[in-house]
């Protein structure tokens, strides 16, 4: 729904070059990511064998986890003051 991308959109102050990028790496990533499970008999252990795909896990993992984790600390300092 538009409206649903909209409110997407501006709740995340997401810019259109962002939203551009994705529109264009999304489907290549997700061709590779389909080769690579086809190649591999659907077995997704493949993905987390080398040390650049647990680097890049890790990165994406922190950057979801620590506005959370900033939240809590700011609110947990606020209430201690």
């Amino acid at each position: 729904n538009h409206s649903h991308s909209k409110w997407f959109i501006l709740q995340f102050e997401l810019n259109s070059a962002s939203i551009v990028l994705a529109l264009i790496l999304g489907p290549i990533g997700e061709s590779g990511l389909r080769s690579s499970l086809i190649l591999n008999h659907n077995n997704y252990s493949i993905l987390f064998q080398s040390t650049v795909s647990k680097v890049l896990l890790f990165l994406t993992l922190f950057s979801l986890l620590s506005p959370i984790v900033m939240a809590q600390l700011k609110k947990k300092k606020k209430t201690q003051e």
